[in-house]
């Protein structure tokens, strides 16, 4: 299950990266899709989806009461 998040975490931090940078080269600036609160993309979503991932796999309690992080 840790495999399958980190590589989920990693997934999705790759299709957000790649799609503000393919905004960024075609448009000049990342395009915003639609509003909740703030405009946001889909790129956005993936990014912060994959850090989130990637945070909650590194800091796992390893069984001692220590995350795998230190925390």
């Amino acid at each position: 299950l840790k495999i399958l998040r980190e590589s989920s975490g990693t997934a999705f931090l790759l299709a957000g990266m790649s799609g503000n940078l393919t905004d960024r080269a075609f448009y000049g600036h990342v395009i915003d899709w639609f509003y909740l609160g703030v405009y946001i993309n889909f790129a956005d979503l993936y990014l912060c989806a994959g850090g989130l991932l990637l945070l909650v796999c590194c800091c796992r309690c390893d069984g001692r009461g220590h995350g795998a992080c230190g925390i």
